[in-house]
C-alpha cells in the first residue's frame, strides 16, 4: 500500500452524464492508479451512476496531489426561452505527507465558464450544485464545514481529517464522495443535503459575508482547541494562497454561550450590526467586557439561540475610542471598523481588538470625559496573554 492515497467518487444525480475533459496530478503529485479521463465509467458518469478514481503516492516521503475536471450541459429560463449552458465540476486534492491544519485537502465547485479558459465578463450563475461526504467503509458519511473560494466553490481544510478521525489510515488514505445536483430542484422539494453543504445561492449581502466570516474563524477556532476566535479583515496573498488576519482567544477566562435571539432582542446574522451591538449589549449586562458572535444560530426545540463568545474584564477592556484615533473610518464600513479596531489595539499594546458597532456623541450622550470630543466608536481590546494573532488560509489558487 502506498504512503498516500486518495480516492474520489463522483455520483451523477443530475439528468445528462458527465463527461470528463481533464485530469492532472501536480509534480511530485504521485500517480493515477484509476485515471478520470481513461477510466469507463468515470471518463462518461450517466444519469444516476457514479464513477471513481484514485491517485497514490509514488516516492519515500511523497503525497499525491491533483485535479480532474468534468463537463455536462444545463438548462435556463432567461425570460426569453430556454437557453442551454455549459457546467463545469472542478474537483483538486492534496493529501501531503506531512499536513498542518491550514493545508487545503479539499477544492471544488461548478461554474459556467471552462476554468482551464481566461473568464471575461460575468458568467452566468450555476444550475447545478456538489455536496461532499467523506464515505466510510460501513457506507456512512461524515459531516463537514468549508470555506467560501468564491460563490459556488469551496474548500475543505486538512484540519477536517485531523479534527474528526482517530484512524491515521483514515487521515493517510481518504475516500471521498462528491454528489452533483440540480440546484432549483433542490430548492424546491427542499431536499435536505448530506455531507458538506454547498450554498444554494451566493452569499449576496455584506451581513451574509460577514456572518460566514465568523463561522469560519468560530470552526478552526474550535478544531484547534481555542476557545473562539474573530476576524480582524486584513488580507494577504503569499504566493498562491490568500490569508485571513484571526485573533484566536484562549480558554479559562473566556466564555461561549449559546444565548435565546430573545435576549438579543431578536438580532439575527441577517443584519451583522445589530447582532454585534446587541451581543455586546448582553455581555455588559452579564458582568462581561464585551463580546460577538460566532455566525451560528440553532433551535433545540426551545427556541432559536445564537453562539456568543464572551470577555471578561480580565482578558479584555472596553474603551471609547475618538473617531480619529480610528483612522476616521466611516460609520458604515463595518469591515474597516474592524480593522481600525485593530491597529488600534496593537498599537496600545493589547493583542488585538473589535468593534461593539456602537458609537455616540457628546450631542446624544451629553459631555464626554476630558479628552473625547466628537463621534466615539465603542472597541474590545484583547489583553496580552488572552489571545493570539494568527493567519488563516482562506483560498489557494489552483495549480
Amino acid at each position: 500500500m502506498a504512503e498516500r492515497e486518495f480516492t474520489g467518487i463522483l455520483r451523477n444525480t443530475w439528468q445528462k452524464p458527465l463527461h470528463c475533459q481533464d485530469s492532472g496530478l501536480r509534480i511530485g503529485g504521485g500517480v493515477f492508479v484509476r485515471d478520470p479521463l481513461s477510466t469507463p465509467g468515470t471518463k462518461q458518469i450517466d444519469p444516476g451512476q457514479q464513477g471513481d478514481w484514485k491517485s497514490e503516492s509514488d516516492e519515500f516521503l511523497h503525497g499525491t496531489a491533483g485535479h480532474a475536471i468534468w463537463s455536462t450541459k444545463a438548462f435556463r429560463n432567461t425570460g426569453q426561452g430556454i437557453q442551454e449552458i455549459s457546467q463545469f465540476i472542478r474537483i483538486g486534492w492534496n493529501i501531503p505527507f506531512i499536513a498542518d491544519p491550514w493545508t487545503t485537502f479539499i477544492t471544488c465547485g461548478v461554474t459556467s465558464s471552462d476554468p482551464r479558459e481566461p473568464t471575461f465578463g460575468n458568467p452566468p450563475d450555476p444550475v447545478l450544485g456538489v455536496e461532499v461526504s467523506a464515505r466510510m467503509e460501513d457506507g456512512s458519511s461524515v459531516l463537514a464545514e468549508g470555506m467560501f473560494l468564491s460563490a459556488y466553490v469551496w474548500a475543505l481544510p486538512f484540519s477536517w481529517l485531523l479534527h474528526l478521525f482517530g484512524d491515521p489510515q483514515l487521515v493517510t488514505h481518504p475516500r471521498i464522495q462528491f454528489t452533483v445536483f440540480d440546484r432549483e430542484e433542490r430548492e424546491t422539494t427542499g431536499t435536505t443535503q448530506s455531507g458538506l453543504q454547498f450554498p444554494s445561492t451566493a452569499p449576496e449581502t455584506p451581513d451574509a459575508l460577514m456572518a460566514q466570516s465568523f463561522r469560519h474563524r468560530a470552526t478552526l477556532a474550535a478544531q484547534m482547541g481555542f476557545a473562539g476566535a474573530f476576524p480582524n479583515f486584513y488580507e494577504a496573498t503569499y504566493g498562491m494562497d490568500t490569508v485571513g488576519g484571526t485573533i484566536f482567544l484562549k480558554g479559562g477566562e473566556v466564555s461561549w454561550r449559546d444565548v435565546p435571539v430573545a435576549e438579543l432582542g431578536g438580532a439575527s446574522t441577517s443584519n451583522f450590526g445589530d447582532l454585534m451591538r446587541a451581543v455586546n449589549t448582553y455581555a455588559t449586562r452579564e458582568g462581561f467586557a464585551g463580546g460577538f458572535p460566532t455566525g451560528f444560530q440553532a433551535d433545540y426545540g426551545r427556541g432559536p439561540v445564537c453562539g456568543c463568545v464572551l470577555l471578561p474584564a480580565a482578558a479584555a477592556e472596553w474603551r471609547d475610542v475618538p473617531r480619529q484615533a480610528l483612522d476616521n473610518v466611516p460609520l458604515e464600513d463595518v469591515a474597516g471598523r474592524f480593522r481600525a479596531a485593530h491597529d488600534y489595539a496593537v498599537r496600545e499594546g493589547f493583542v488585538g481588538g473589535f468593534p461593539t458597532l456602537f458609537h455616540r456623541t457628546e450631542a446624544d450622550a451629553g459631555p464626554f470625559p476630558t479628552g473625547l470630543t466628537g463621534t466615539v466608536y465603542g472597541v474590545v481590546l484583547v489583553r496580552p496573554g488572552f489571545g493570539e494573532w494568527r493567519d488563516v488560509l482562506l483560498f489557494r489558487q489552483p495549480s
